[in-house]
């Protein structure tokens, strides 16, 4: 199934070849099997796996080949509110405290 020269690829390009040949095994026999030819790949390289990670793992490439899950939105989300709340922080450390005293 592998292309003799996508040995020669690497980074980007070697995850893509990768996720097409799993795509076309997933599509030409069904996700349990990629996901265990996957697991074997895998067991082969020493790097011990389970066949449901690896239909995990499956299962999310596809989502984000088909869908922007938009992770990139949900960090800046989370910096933007942490620097708020260091920011009311800071304010509540700096202003001095209204004391109210009443002679009698």
């Amino acid at each position: 199934m592998s292309n003799s020269n996508d040995r020669d690829l690497s980074g980007n390009a070697s995850l893509l070849s990768q996720l097409s040949e799993l795509q076309k095994l997933e599509d030409d026999y069904g996700l349990p099997a990629a996901a265990k030819f996957l697991t074997q790949g895998l067991e082969r390289l020493e790097i011990e796996t389970t066949e449901e990670k690896s239909r995990g793992f499956l299962e999310t490439a596809k989502v984000l080949q088909q869908r922007d899950i938009n992770v990139g939105y949900i960090v800046d989300e989370l910096k933007d509110k942490a620097a708020n709340i260091a920011i009311n922080i800071s304010k509540s450390l700096t202003q001095p405290e209204l004391v109210s005293s009443k002679e009698e």
